[in-house]
């Protein structure tokens, strides 16, 4: 003979039971996470601050992969290099992240978020025809402090074919240096509307315009990542925000991101 089981405890076993397969069927964006993601200040419409709040391209698709993985994203918006060092220290993930072989030893890259144009920014009476890295041989060339456009331009830097200058990422500033004379060509993106609103957007660029002159050849089009210290998340979460990335793409939510700003 079998005891005779309480109805209480049958019935709670029921409960348990039920619990179980519950939790076993919720959507992995149920699992929460909370990060800090750090970003460029000054990269309008890409990602930039205003008022203290993050904006931006990048920012409404880490939104999405928000809503798609259950993460709870802050964001802290600095000079590029500042946002770097941060990713680096393990203290959250980075956006707008170009890809090298060098970085990538210290790295967890995502998917591809974002393409971003670099555009070659001279003044009109000393334009060249860019085709390659070669054509930038000899010139003072200004990009944001930290920045790397891929391993072929750090090696230029590192065998200083050209003269690198850094700033802190303002744009209208960068394009002001090149105007004044202070360096020959000024890196700037995420491509011809986003440059010509910082123009338009500035007294003094807005008048000298006709002297401001954007080469037709960018520099790349350079593959945006999100990026985390290696190591400092775990696999699984990492595929869940991939996941989302991917579907984000494949889907055309984030061309339609893309499209509101360039309306």
């Amino acid at each position: 003979m079998f005891p005779v089981v309480p109805e209480w405890v049958a019935a709670m076993n029921r409960w348990v039971k039920i619990w179980v397969v519950l939790w076993l069927l919720l959507p992995l964006n149920s699992f929460g996470c909370e990060l800090m993601i750090f970003g460029n200040a000054n990269k309008y419409p890409k990602v930039y601050e205003e008022q203290g709040v993050a904006k931006g391209i990048l920012i409404d698709m880490m939104e999405y992969v928000a809503a798609k993985t259950g993460c709870q994203f802050s964001y802290r918006l600095s000079p590029w290099k500042r946002a770097y060092v941060d990713m680096l220290h393990g203290k959250g993930g980075v956006i707008g992240l170009s890809w090298t072989s060098e970085r990538e030893q210290q790295i967890d890259y995502s998917e591809v978020m974002f393409v971003d144009t670099i555009l070659i920014v001279t003044r009109a009476d000393s334009q060249f025809q860019f085709a390659g890295l070669n054509d930038l041989a000899g010139k003072r060339v200004l990009y944001s402090r930290g920045a790397s456009y891929g391993d072929q331009f750090d090696l230029a830097v590192e065998n200083r074919l050209f003269e690198a200058i850094h700033d802190n990422g303002d744009i209208a500033s960068r394009i002001k240096f090149v105007l004044r004379g202070r360096a020959d060509v000024a890196l700037v993106g995420p491509g011809h509307a986003a440059v010509e609103n910082v123009i338009a957007m500035d007294p003094f660029l807005s008048i000298n315009r006709s002297e401001i002159a954007i080469l037709e050849q960018p520099l790349k089009k350079d593959n945006n990542y999100l990026g985390f210290a290696k190591g400092s998340q775990s696999a699984e979460l990492l595929e869940r925000i991939n996941s989302a990335i991917r579907t984000g793409v494949e889907s055309g939510a984030f061309q339609q991101i893309e499209a509101g700003y360039a309306q």
